[in-house]
């Protein structure tokens, strides 16, 4: 679960330096919704990735221990 948080923050930060670093260039500007939708991306990401490698962890975990 810390991976996921952690990827989700990660991705959020990046979003907001990549903002900032549009409000310095010619015709370009920073925006809030990007910003959202950037993170919103990030979450939806890591939850499909999260949702569909969890099966996968349960069955490798389950032939560790036989």
């Amino acid at each position: 679960m810390i991976v996921y948080i952690v990827s989700v923050l990660f991705c959020s930060l990046y979003g907001l330096s990549d903002e900032w670093h549009q409000s310095f260039v010619p015709g370009r500007d920073a925006s809030l919704g990007d910003w959202l939708a950037d993170t919103i991306g990030a979450v939806l990401a890591a939850t499909a990735i999260f949702r569909l490698s969890r099966p996968q962890q349960e069955v490798q975990e389950r032939s560790a221990q036989r």
